[in-house]
């Protein structure tokens, strides 16, 4: 494939007592009451090296990747090799918006990932807890002629956010509320995002960003500095190019999942562990809840991905 494609991260080391400063301060500042919610979570924030194994499993299972962007606030990775030309660090302060900074919302940031200088039109944008598991081609998240394909899972939204009231979900229906507003025919409520690396053009995020009726919605989250039920989440971009007509989707039940694990999204990997298979892709999601399985995820991540990089001092 002769696309260019770039992988964006979105990282923060969370145990880092000055960026701590910051967020205490920042919730003091905004007249948060309890910080344990889901918003301000340290969980959130907790680094357990995720983003030096990912990036093992980067070069080790998608060497074509063109440069690779790790935005952060404020912060470089100490392990990180400052001589490796393929991969740059990007503060926020040079994306976001000065009226919106200090920005601990994921979210926000999310909106301006066009921003990032040398960006190439395609890119794949990922957490520091998502991973390539296996081999995997550029035709995994592009066809040729540059059409994203989305992968994602065959949930009703409608049912999750009844059952579970998670701001995250919350969101996603945010944004699927917003596209079923704008193109109601072309929706479809059915599925619900894979939860890891994703492909996106970047004229179609900005497309979506400055549509007359998407606009409004999105300044509406310029004041939160931490996540809000009413944030809409990046799914809006994969909603607009389904209903644009601009990208493929490929929807797998569960059971399909288990078969042909190509996303997998886990909160402990012991999950992983279990499968006969690794996936293409996976997420470990749930560091920072306990010292015990921040060790098993650790542990995990060492042995999957016992070679050092050269992303790595």
């Amino acid at each position: 494939m002769k696309l260019k494609i770039d992988l964006v991260y979105l990282w923060v080391d969370g145990n880092d007592p000055k960026w701590l400063d910051k967020k205490n301060a920042a919730i003091e500042a905004a007249g948060i009451l309890a910080p344990k919610g889901e918003a301000v979570a340290a969980k959130r924030f907790f680094d357990n090296d995720e983003l030096k194994y990912s990036l093992r499993g980067v070069e080790k299972f998608a060497p074509w990747i063109n440069h690779i962007f790790v935005v952060t606030d404020g912060q470089t990775p100490k392990w990180m090799n400052p001589q490796n030309q393929k991969i740059s660090v990007v503060d926020i302060a040079a994306i976001v918006p000065r009226r919106m900074r200090p920005c601990f919302n994921s979210a926000l940031i999310e909106l301006y990932l066009t921003n990032i200088p040398g960006l190439s039109e395609y890119f794949i944008y990922a957490n520091d807890d998502m991973f390539i598991g296996g081999p995997i081609k550029p035709e995994f998240f592009f066809h040729e002629n540059g059409r994203p394909i989305i992968r994602a899972q065959r949930r009703s939204i409608h049912k999750i956010c009844s059952l579970s009231n998670k701001q995250y979900d919350e969101q996603i229906m945010n944004a699927k509320k917003l596209i079923y507003k704008i193109y109601g025919k072309n929706h479809d409520y059915r599925w619900h995002p894979a939860h890891n690396m994703d492909p996106y053009r970047r004229s179609h995020l900005i497309a979506a960003t400055q549509h007359p009726k998407i606009k409004p919605a999105l300044a509406e989250m310029a004041g939160h500095q931490f996540r809000h039920n009413c944030d809409i989440q990046r799914s809006l971009f994969h909603e607009y190019m389904i209903a644009n007509n601009l990208a493929d989707i490929r929807i797998y039940s569960r059971i399909r999942q288990k078969l042909f694990p190509e996303c997998v999204y886990a909160n402990h990997a012991a999950e992983l562990e279990r499968m006969r298979k690794r996936p293409q892709l996976f997420c470990i999601n749930d560091a920072g809840s306990d010292a015990a399985t921040d060790k098993f995820n650790h542990d995990f991540l060492e042995k999957t991905f016992p070679k050092k990089s050269k992303f790595e001092k």
